[in-house]
């Protein structure tokens, strides 16, 4: 049986701490080796983690008419699972980065120590958001959970949640010391996590050798682009009932589309930044439909993390490129090594040329000759 189902896992065993990149408020970031973001995971260990949350909610809060809300980027896919757990009508919702509307966000809010800190809130069913008697907020890891007070504070400034609703927040990780987790009972903030350590990660010392694992764009190659049609725009809210059946049509088409040979034996599905769900769930679909493959999933990720040949250490390489959303954004890409095939997942609504060809120039770099780009646009 997986420990990840018989609940013995610790915090080191799915915990690294590794190092930020010109970061003076944060030199540490938490990686989890399940949670399909910086490095290859498994799709049905990351569904599992991500269950094993959603599960210990559902206990305490089964009966209450919930939002979930994720915060972007690395608890978008975290999120979607939550809410399918809660149940079907549970409406479902992230943050974001991105610009993507010709409206004012509804929240504007902080995460003070991040490479990209500002977050915006939109939601196309205002009725939902202010008639639910809990918001969910799931986030992946906790440290201070001052971004959570930032949030929370928005939402009551803006007035456009009850003023009787609850606040919980749900993490895979929570290392807050005993004065952070009053200042979130102050504000009437409830607080579950699956693992907890608590250590003074702000004075961790970095003595060890760092490099920079940046390659030029040199051969494209061919790849495939799909543009397959369905995808809800979740940035602005959902029942994640929709979202799922759209989710799983379109791995359907992707899976019908990309047909392995007989001599395929890994494949990656790669995610891109916000969109991490639709890449782990197809990433799932394929071990069901092809038992034969070595199947991983993760993500590309504004995050700067400085790689490290040492053994212990998780990232051992890293490519920059520019973002699929925006061509003169710098995103990154952990631990590539050479698959059979490779799926992009993208919900971009344009995908710069020039993203498309240093992605494939650096997939090619580790070997990876056989690239299929699916563009997931909107209904």
């Amino acid at each position: 049986m997986s420990r990840l189902i018989d609940h013995t896992l610790q915090f080191d065993d799915i915990i690294d701490v590794v190092k930020r990149e010109h970061n003076q408020k944060r030199s540490f970031l938490f990686l989890n080796r399940y949670q399909a973001k910086y490095i290859p995971s498994n799709p049905n260990d990351t569904i599992v983690l991500f269950k094993r949350l959603a599960e210990q909610i559902k206990k305490q809060y089964e009966n209450q008419k919930i939002v979930v809300i994720g915060f972007a980027e690395t608890a978008t896919a975290i999120g979607v699972v939550t809410a399918q757990v809660l149940g079907t009508s549970t409406y479902y919702i992230h943050t974001t980065r991105e610009q993507y509307f010709q409206k004012k966000p509804l929240v504007i809010f902080e995460e003070e120590h991040s490479h990209a800190s500002k977050h915006d809130l939109y939601c196309k069913d205002i009725e939902a958001l202010s008639s639910a008697e809990l918001i969910l907020l799931i986030d992946d890891e906790l440290t201070t959970g001052k971004t959570v007070c930032n949030f929370v504070e928005s939402l009551r400034q803006q007035q456009v949640v009850d003023k009787n609703a609850k606040f919980l927040v749900a993490s895979i990780v929570n290392c807050m010391n005993p004065q952070n987790l009053q200042q979130l009972q102050q504000k009437q903030i409830d607080c579950m996590y699956l693992f907890h350590q608590q250590k003074h990660w702000d004075t961790w010392k970095w003595t060890k050798e760092y490099f920079s694992d940046t390659r030029p764009v040199d051969h494209i190659g061919d790849y495939r682009m799909l543009q397959i049609d369905g995808r809800i725009e979740i940035r602005q809210g959902s029942r994640i009932c929709d979202y799922l059946k759209a989710c799983d049509k379109l791995a359907t088409l992707i899976l019908q589309q990309c047909l392995l040979e007989c001599d395929d034996q890994s494949v990656l599905v790669l995610g891109t930044e916000e969109c991490m769900y639709p890449a782990i769930y197809t990433a799932q679909q394929l071990t069901k439909k092809y038992s034969h493959l070595t199947v991983v999933t993760h993500a590309t990720s504004r995050s700067p993390i400085l790689p490290m040949k040492q053994k212990d250490y998780p990232i051992k390489n890293r490519s920059v490129l520019p973002s699929f959303y925006e061509r003169d954004r710098i995103t990154y890409l952990y631990n590539l090594k050479q698959y059979h095939q490779v799926i992009i997942v993208t919900d971009s609504i344009e995908i710069p040329i020039q993203t498309i060809q240093a992605c494939c120039s650096i997939l090619r770099q580790y070997g990876n000759q056989k690239i299929t780009i699916v563009q997931w646009r909107e209904i």
